[in-house]
């Protein structure tokens, strides 16, 4: 069954910033802190969980975080992706495989590498990030994974500090099944049969 709860939070603007309880796959009940919804239901004899509404919700994120882990894995979940039109004769770059990502995103001397210049008709967006935002144009561009070409969209930014380059859900995680195995260090990128 789908979670009928993400539809609403994205279609109701009530439910923005807000921190909900879910019950069967749909909105139980919300308020505006932790505390205050826990409260509310601490009696109720019911199974939920909670969830909270970021206020951007629908706004393309791109959160680069970098924490320290307590493990000693240095394993980053790459890919290798291939791009037809890099330095116009092809070439595979290895991304970040990300399933927190709203879209994917290249730095902005990569996007020149695939051929990609600002117009008059490109609309500069800004991204949220931690602290701060960075403007960025949508471009689209052939990719070909595990065999597989397709037009995938790019968050070009404009911003030479920045230095990710990330595989996000958008179109990617629609068309493949994909497994992260950390112990083993290894992404399986499976082919959807639809």
């Amino acid at each position: 069954m789908k979670n009928i709860w993400q539809y609403d939070i994205q279609t109701n603007p009530i439910y923005k910033g807000k921190v909900i309880a879910v019950v069967d796959y749909k909105i139980y009940d919300f308020a505006d802190t932790y505390d205050e919804l826990l409260e509310r239901l601490k009696d109720k004899p019911i199974q939920y969980y909670t969830f909270h509404v970021p206020k951007n919700m629908g706004a393309v994120r791109i959160l680069s975080l970098r924490i320290k882990s307590l493990k000693n894995n240095l394993w980053i979940p790459t890919y290798p992706v291939y791009f037809p039109t890099l330095d116009k004769n092809g070439g595979t770059e290895a991304l970040l495989v990300d399933s927190g990502a709203d879209i994917s995103l290249v730095t902005h001397e990569f996007g020149k590498r695939l051929g990609f210049q600002r117009t008059a008709q490109d609309v500069v967006m800004k991204a949220q990030g931690v602290g701060s935002s960075i403007a960025y144009l949508m471009k689209k561009v052939a990719i070909t994974v595990e065999g597989i070409t397709f037009d995938n969209h790019f968050a070009w930014v404009q911003d030479d500090s920045i230095e990710d380059m990330i595989l996000g859900r958008e179109v990617v995680f629609d068309l493949f099944d994909i497994t992260f195995k950390q112990a083993e260090e290894t992404i399986i990128f499976q082919p959807r049969n639809e």
